[in-house]
């Protein structure tokens, strides 16, 4: 009994004194961790990136399977495109003016 009573003791104890400090962005950090990828549909790419895909030989004959715009924490947009028909064979980068992006 008494195993028990030092127990419930102890564990009330760690509860009632634990002081737990909230998570706070340190210098904007928490940008790092926000979403920064939306989908959006094949239509909406820019002019220069369909064409791109249009002219090069590896994705002109492949289908989209999805599409999605990027917000780089430099501010900067890129494109992030995967090919396929019914799942993703292959992905590909591309910035507003359509050049293709190394990852």
């Amino acid at each position: 009994m008494k195993k028990i009573a030092f127990v419930f003791a102890f564990s009330a104890f760690t509860i009632l004194t634990a002081k737990a400090a909230p998570l706070s962005p340190i210098n904007g950090s928490y940008a790092l961790f926000q979403d920064n990828k939306k989908e959006i549909d094949a239509e909406d790419l820019p002019k220069a990136v369909k064409k791109t895909i249009l002219e090069s030989k590896e994705t002109k004959a492949v289908p989209i399977y999805k599409a999605y715009e990027l917000t780089n924490p430099d501010s900067t947009i890129t494109y992030k495109i995967s090919f396929g028909l019914e799942e993703p064979e292959f992905s590909k980068t591309y910035d507003e003016e359509g050049n293709e992006v190394n990852d």
